[in-house]
C-alpha cells in the first residue's frame, strides 16, 4: 500500500511557490519542473502562505527567514501581474561541512591554513550553493582555530549563531542598503572572520577590501566564472575609488576565488568547483594580472594551478 505523505516538509523540494490559491514545488522527486502540491497538503500550504504574509507584514520586509515546524526557510516576496507569491527555499538544519559537501580535499587543505587572511570570494549563479559553501568555510575555521566570526546577511540563512568548537559566531542582519555600514561596525568588534552574505554594491565592495587587509573576509557574489567574479568586485569598488588603487588593493588582499555550480550524477547532486589561489610564491603571476586588471587572462593560471594539484594528488596516491 502506498504511504501518504503527511506534510509538505516530507517532500525533497528545493523551492516552494506559495500563492493564495495554488502552491507549486520545484525539485521534488528530482523533477526540475514545477508541480502542484498534492490535494491533501493544500491546507498546510494555505497555513504557510498566511504565516509568510503575516511575518512579512510584521517585519516590513520583502526578504526574511521563517521557522515552520522546526524547518528554516528563506522567504522572498514576489509580486506578479496577477497575484502575490512567496518563494520559499528550505535551509539545512545544520551547517554542512566541506567534506559533506564533497569539496575537493586539496582545496579544503588550502582553506584550512592556520594563518589564512585576506579575501575569499565564493561565486556562482543563483541557487548554486554559495551560501552553503561560504558558511562551511567559516564554520570549519572556527572549529579548527577558534576565535570570533561575525556574519552580515540579508536575511540570515544558515544556523551559524553560537559556538563552533572553541570559536563563536555572531549572526547579524543588515538591510540591503546597510551592508557597508555593517561591515565598518563589524571591523570595530575585532573579529577574526567577517562573513558578508553578498557583495552587491560599490560601498560594500570597498569595505570588504579594506577589512581583508587585517583579517579573513569571506563573501559571496553572483558570477558565471572566476574571472567575472573578480571583474564584478573590481568594477563595484572602482566606482568609489581610483582604478589603480583598487586593483592594487584587490591584488594584495585576495586569498582565493571559488566558483561553483551544482551538477547532478544520477540521484546525487554535487558542486562542480573551479578554484584560484592567490597566496604564496605560486600566485605571483595571478597578482600581476589582477593589478593590471587583466582578469580575462586568468584562465591559464586557473588551469595551471589545477594541473599542479592533479600532479600532487597522483604523487600522493602512489606514496599511499
Amino acid at each position: 500500500m502506498k504511504q501518504t505523505t503527511n506534510s509538505i516538509l516530507d517532500y525533497p523540494f528545493s523551492d516552494l511557490y506559495l500563492s493564495k490559491d495554488k502552491t507549486y514545488m520545484t525539485g521534488a522527486k528530482m523533477d526540475p519542473n514545477p508541480t502542484l502540491v498534492p490535494e491533501h497538503l493544500k491546507e498546510e500550504a494555505k497555513e504557510l502562505f498566511s504565516l509568510c504574509k503575516s511575518s512579512a507584514f510584521d517585519q516590513k520586509k520583502d526578504e526574511l527567514t521563517l521557522n515552520h515546524k522546526e524547518t528554516i526557510f528563506r522567504v522572498s516576496l514576489m509580486e506578479s501581474l496577477s497575484e502575490t507569491i512567496y518563494v520559499l527555499r528550505r535551509m539545512p538544519k545544520n551547517v554542512l561541512s566541506l567534506e559533506e559537501l564533497k569539496f575537493p580535499s586539496s582545496y579544503i587543505n588550502m582553506l584550512s591554513h592556520k594563518d589564512l587572511t585576506g579575501l575569499v570570494i565564493v561565486s556562482g549563479p543563483f541557487g548554486s550553493g554559495k551560501t552553503t559553501t561560504a558558511s562551511a568555510i567559516l564554520e570549519k575555521r572556527l572549529r579548527l582555530f577558534g576565535g570570533v566570526g561575525i556574519s552580515i546577511e540579508d536575511p540570515p540563512e544558515m544556523p551559524l549563531e553560537g559556538k563552533h568548537g572553541d570559536g563563536i559566531c555572531y549572526q547579524t542582519w543588515a538591510e540591503q542598503d546597510g551592508f557597508a555600514n555593517a561591515t565598518r561596525k563589524a571591523a570595530r568588534w575585532a573579529p577574526d572572520i567577517i562573513y558578508l552574505g553578498e557583495v552587491r554594491d560599490a560601498e560594500t565592495a570597498i569595505e570588504a577590501l579594506k577589512a581583508s587587509i587585517m583579517r579573513l573576509v569571506i563573501c559571496t557574489t553572483h558570477s558565471d566564472g572566476i574571472e567575472t567574479a573578480l571583474e564584478r568586485i573590481y568594477a563595484l569598488a572602482s566606482s568609489q575609488g581610483l582604478p589603480d588603487d583598487i586593483s592594487g588593493l584587490l591584488a594584495s588582499g585576495l586569498s582565493c576565488v571559488i566558483h561553483q555550480e551544482l551538477k547532478q550524477r544520477g540521484q546525487e547532486v554535487y558542486p562542480s568547483i573551479k578554484f584560484l589561489w592567490a597566496r604564496g610564491e605560486a600566485s605571483t603571476r595571478v597578482k600581476q594580472l589582477i593589478k593590471a586588471r587583466s582578469f580575462k587572462n586568468l584562465g591559464s593560471e586557473i588551469q595551471e594551478q589545477l594541473n599542479q594539484i592533479m600532479i600532487k594528488d597522483r604523487q600522493k596516491k602512489r606514496v599511499d
